[in-house]
């Protein structure tokens, strides 16, 4: 299926680090065997320093993007600090985060390039589904027993259009076979029917179930609040990345954007999102520099997304759980929030 996507004449950077060493290994395999080059350089995650990344991506003319978004958005955001060229790609495989429809757009602009979710799966279940040139996730039926869950009960996925928690049962991993094994992944699931011409089913990833922001008696998610970011009437400047912290009655966002920010422009950010938190305190903060998620894989696990809730023990209380700096941030806002 990425035969379809790239080709022989493209050079392919990957930028995965660890945790997700074993996902580079096979990208870089794939790409291997689809006889397209590949280079995997390594970033230090204390210095951030991408100067050999982008050096790398202009002497081998480097088109093709693999890795998780925020490490892309990290790589940018160095370009821009240190003066130089942002790379342009002509195809992002992406992978690791939830990355709906207003993300993959908000890539494509800042690089040019056409974006992909390339796979989805995890490191329990395998590749349980992988994109065609048109952008579509096909869930492969030929390795797995595929069910969804909700409040209603447990059911086969047909193709019919339908949503709840994937439940995955494996096929041919006969080392490690699975049994109803629970993903957590909220997904919508359709017919086939795609423009590449498989008759898949087609999958859509909604993001993690805990990710669910609870607001009285609905729920939103991180599609609906990037929406709203990357949409046109959005003040400037752009927002590159971020993170929501969610604490009590208290929601933080914290940003990147791609130039320095005006005093009023957090407010205006805050206007332009608040009615998707109603009853919440909600602050926007504009950082210097948010770590590329990938790289918090040891604090908040598999499958990442770029909400993170302070109330939850697991998330919070445990020393070290975020980074310190952005640790020092979220406390240092939420305190300035209380006191307000």
């Amino acid at each position: 299926m990425w035969g379809q996507i790239v080709s022989p004449g493209d050079v392919a950077m990957i930028l995965i680090n660890a945790p997700f060493a074993p996902a580079a290994y096979q990208f870089e395999k794939v790409l291997e065997y689809l006889g397209v080059m590949s280079l995997r350089p390594w970033v230090d995650n204390i210095t951030g320093d991408y100067s050999r990344v982008l050096r790398l991506v202009e002497d081998l003319k480097a088109n093709v993007f693999v890795g998780p978004p925020s490490r892309l958005l990290e790589l940018i955001q160095f370009a821009r600090r240190q003066g130089a060229a942002v790379p342009r790609f002509k195809t992002l495989l992406l992978m690791a985060e939830q990355t709906g429809p207003s993300f993959l757009r908000h890539m494509e602009r800042l690089t040019g390039a056409t974006a992909y979710v390339a796979a989805y799966g995890s490191s329990e279940t395998g590749t349980t589904a992988l994109s065609c040139e048109e952008g579509s996730l096909h869930l492969q039926t030929q390795s797995y027993v595929l069910e969804l869950l909700d409040d209603s009960g447990t059911r086969l996925i047909d193709g019919s259009p339908d949503r709840g928690e994937l439940v995955v049962t494996t096929l041919d991993l006969d080392g490690r076979p699975l049994l109803r094994y629970r993903t957590g992944d909220l997904v919508e699931t359709d017919s086939g029917s795609c423009a590449c011409g498989l008759a898949l089913p087609v999958l859509r990833t909604q993001g993690r179930s805990q990710d669910v922001l609870p607001l009285s008696d609905r729920g939103i998610r991180q599609n609906d609040v990037e929406a709203r970011m990357w949409a046109q009437t959005a003040p400037r400047p752009v927002v590159l990345n971020y993170m929501l912290i969610l604490r009590g009655d208290d929601v933080l966002c914290l940003t990147t954007t791609d130039e320095p920010p005006s005093p009023s422009w957090a407010e205006e950010m805050a206007d332009t999102l608040a009615d998707l938190f109603p009853g919440k305190r909600l602050v926007v903060r504009a950082v210097e520099q948010l770590p590329p998620l990938a790289s918090l894989g040891q604090y908040l696990g598999w499958k990442l997304s770029r909400v993170l809730d302070s109330d939850e023990e697991r998330n919070w209380g445990r020393p070290g759980r975020l980074p310190a700096p952005i640790a020092d941030i979220v406390r240092k806002t939420l305190a300035e929030v209380a006191s307000s």
